[in-house]
């Protein structure tokens, strides 16, 4: 994970936007995940979770491109999909 957050080489400016927008995607994602498991209605679980992920994503995904330059969304997309597979790791320890 820090290999890949490197690898984007942040400006010094860029750095607090992008932890924020990172946390608040884990936060969020996160409380989703808690409230879709809460609710009533628990046919289809996988599916309504990787619905609120993708939302998720794509919500981060344009919080990116305001905060990084063109150059750098390559590597934020490697950081991207190392941060996704991660989350998947904790949610496989979690079952």
């Amino acid at each position: 994970m820090v290999q890949a957050a490197t690898n984007i080489n942040l400006t010094p400016t860029q750095w607090e936007p992008f932890r924020g927008a990172v946390s608040d995607f884990l936060q969020g994602f996160g409380k989703d995940v808690s409230r879709v498991l809460r609710a009533s209605d628990q046919r289809d679980l996988p599916r309504k979770i990787a619905k609120k992920r993708r939302s998720r994503v794509k919500s981060v995904n344009q919080q990116m491109q305001d905060i990084l330059s063109p150059e750098q969304l390559p590597a934020y997309a490697v950081y991207r999909d190392t941060l996704l597979e991660k989350v998947d790791e904790q949610a496989q320890h979690r079952r």
